[in-house]
């Protein structure tokens, strides 16, 4: 069964789709079998306040986010055996986007002493967040680093010899932030989106569990939600015996 409640903010398609997971759980479904995707935090935690009772196992109630970072600690094996190099590490460690700003503004403070982004007039912290925000919109659009490093050079050449070294600044340190990465072990939003899109989501033994587990998809706010989540959802609108969605037609 496939179903989306449709209306504008306030007319209850969240109400609509706790009453639909109630539903299912006194039909017998075991909460472990469904899968609630909302659009923030703040909606998680509402949903875990009004499914206190009868839900008779696991709440499996998640942020796209926080639903990627459950699967990649999960199945890291199959992760990590696809790492470039020789990386290895016994399980990830998650940044937070607070770190993974301060850690990029790290890098923009060097290039700045050094004579970097001589003719951009920001702050060093501002810079740093529209680096991380660049790789954090190109992952969840499903455009490789390497092709948004070549989007931002050519925006770059458009814009004479100042647009242009910026550019070449920027692409640098968004390089040398993945790679550090990549060497301590740590994943911030845009490497972990990339790692769960391109190899898990990807691997045939991965999918075949995913569809085990879940048998049950619902998903507040569709419309909020960015293209990679959209992909998950296709997934199960193919192959998942319910899904219910929550849409708002004036929303993002």
């Amino acid at each position: 069964m496939k179903l989306i409640y449709s209306g504008p903010v306030g007319s209850g398609k969240t109400a609509a789709l706790i009453n639909k997971y109630l539903e299912l759980v006194e039909e017998g479904i075991r909460s472990d079998r469904i899968l609630v995707l909302t659009r923030s935090t703040l909606d998680v935690s509402r949903w875990r306040r009004e499914l206190k009772a009868p839900a008779l196992g696991k709440l499996n109630v998640h942020t796209y986010f926080g639903f990627v970072q459950e699967q990649l600690t999960s199945y890291w094996p199959m992760v990590e055996e696809s790492l470039p190099g020789r990386l290895r590490f016994s399980l990830p460690v998650f940044m937070t986007v607070e770190a993974a700003h301060y850690l990029m503004m790290q890098l923009v403070e060097e290039k700045l002493n050094q004579g970097g982004f001589r003719d951009v007039r920001s702050t060093s912290y501002a810079i740093a967040i529209q680096l991380i925000d660049n790789m954090n919109l190109a992952a969840v659009s499903k455009i490789a680093p390497e092709e948004a490093f070549s989007r931002l050079h050519s925006l770059g050449t458009e814009g004479g010899a100042e647009k242009l070294a910026a550019y070449r600044d920027a692409i640098e340190l968004m390089k040398r932030f993945r790679e550090n990465c990549l060497q301590s072990g740590s994943i911030d939003y845009s490497l972990m989106v990339e790692l769960y899109t391109n190899i898990l989501f990807k691997d045939r033994e991965y999918l075949k569990r995913l569809d085990g587990t879940y048998r049950y998809l619902i998903v507040d706010d569709l419309d909020e939600t960015v293209p990679v989540a959209q992909d998950l959802i296709v997934h199960f609108l193919k192959r998942a015996k319910g899904v219910f969605l929550g849409y708002n037609p004036r929303g993002g």
